[in-house]
């Protein structure tokens, strides 16, 4: 206000002080011309000299003065940006930077330094599209919040613990193998025989599970298969159904615990059941024997809202050992290898994928024999898979076999970790991911 203030006087009394600046050295030289003569009349000059000489510069002064871009403390800089007396700058978008490093926003938030966002509300919106809460709570891109006892929320109120056991809305309590426990105390236990395992004679009766869905689904609704399999003759049969899913596929896939695989036989619709047909091809039911044993087998029901697997459950025999692989990528990316083995039949399976990443195209996979150290191990293969660009293999066989390429010491390689899995880049044959199979 004090600066606006001197600036209106400056521009009223702007004229008037030049005017008597010039007015002075004009009447002082006169009056010493009259008085004095040519001595005085040169001394009046240099008067009215000195008279303009003060008033330029008292004009320079007021017009710097009537032109300073401060406003209070404020400054103007040439980006035009401006820097306010409390340190912040105020920037051409409207955004404002504080001595901090944190930048306000129009809308209210606050961008931070490490790429979060703070809101108005309290909650943080980090880099990854995750949401920070107040209350320690993180919500998710696809509308579940992880809670800091690890446990996830999904978007209708359902709570699944890091174990897998869900928590619904009204109450009832769902545990990984599938026993319900209402809020009243009703237990109603899966509908497992046998323990849900497959029998020696080929059957399972079993309920599908959220919990094994990859991912681990937030489902309440159930589903019971009844399956015969006759190895033999090569026959299935049998009908899965469900309650509360609208599912769009049930099928009985191809793969191992954890991992998704692909269709082997695809179950028919018959209302709320879903039959296995009764005609197959016999690449349909080979493919499902070869790898029935070894527990390579498991029943998915997918939905929209899952269209992994809504529900599932594996097809294991009784005594049945999981080997997993951890890979490494020469090029990036990842790749996942599983190997199943019966270890009363000897019938084993194995599955290796490519997941992702800039070397895709591959030529060729093997079995290898040897501890795996680094990118160019050259242990022996033991088998050999060909198949132009693959991003998938899969072996099955019997190591009791004697034509069988592990025959016979598969379980004593595993045992002492000395089988691993490669793959090789189609362009130039190097290997591109690698991973000991390890229980």
């Amino acid at each position: 206000m004090k600066n606006q203030v001197l600036k209106r006087c400056n521009r009223k009394l702007l004229p008037l002080m030049i005017a008597t600046a010039l007015g002075v050295s004009a009447c002082g030289g006169d009056q010493a011309g009259d008085t004095n003569g040519g001595f005085a009349g040169a001394g009046g000059s240099s008067a009215g000299a000195l008279g303009i000489i003060g008033g330029a510069a008292l004009l320079a002064a007021i017009v710097a003065s009537d032109s300073d871009s401060s406003d209070g403390g404020s400054m103007t800089n040439p980006d035009g940006t401006v820097t306010n007396p409390d340190g912040t700058v105020t920037n051409p978008d409207g955004t404002v930077t504080n001595p901090d490093g944190t930048v306000t926003n129009p809308d209210g938030t606050v961008t931070n330094p490490d790429g979060t966002v703070t809101n108005p509300d309290g909650t943080v919106t980090n880099p990854d599209g995750t949401v920070t809460n107040p209350d320690g709570s993180v919500t998710n891109p696809d509308g579940t919040a992880t809670n800091p006892d690890g446990s996830t929320t999904a978007p209708d109120g359902t709570v699944r613990q890091p174990d897998g056991t869900l928590t619904t809305p009204d109450g009832t309590v769902i545990d990984p193998g599938g026993t319900r426990t209402a809020p009243d105390g009703t237990v109603t236990l899966p509908a497992d025989v046998d323990g849900g395992l497959l029998t020696a004679s080929g059957r399972i009766q079993a309920s599908l599970l959220a919990s094994e869905a990859v991912p681990a689904s937030f489902s309440s609704n159930s589903a019971v298969a009844d399956l015969q399999f006759t190895a033999a003759s090569g026959l299935a049969s049998g009908a899965i159904d469900l309650t509360g899913i609208n599912a769009t596929s049930v099928d009985i896939m191809i793969g191992p615990p954890g991992s998704n695989g692909f269709v082997g036989i695809a179950l028919e619709q018959d209302g709320n059941t879903w039959r296995i047909p009764s005609t197959l091809s016999a690449a349909q039911t080979g493919i499902v024997m070869q790898n029935l044993l070894s527990g390579n087998l498991y029943i998915a029901a997918r939905s929209a809202d899952y269209p992994e697997g809504e529900l599932r459950r594996q097809i294991l025999p009784a005594n049945v050992s999981q080997y997993t692989s951890s890979t490494t990528g020469t090029r990036g990316g990842t790749a996942e290898g599983y190997l199943m083995l019966n270890n009363d039949t000897g019938d084993y399976a194995i599955t290796w994928n490519t997941l992702g990443g800039p070397a895709l195209m591959t030529n060729s996979s093997h079995v290898n024999d040897g501890v795996v150290s680094g990118a160019t191990e050259n242990d022996y293969a033991i088998l050999t898979v060909r198949e132009s660009n693959q991003e998938r293999f899969f072996l099955y066989g019997n190591y009791n076999d004697a034509a069988d390429p592990l025959y016979p010491d598969l379980p004593t390689r595993l045992a002492n970790g000395q089988v691993w899995l490669d793959s090789h880049a189609a362009s130039d044959g190097s290997r591109v991911f690698f991973g000991q199979l390890l229980p």
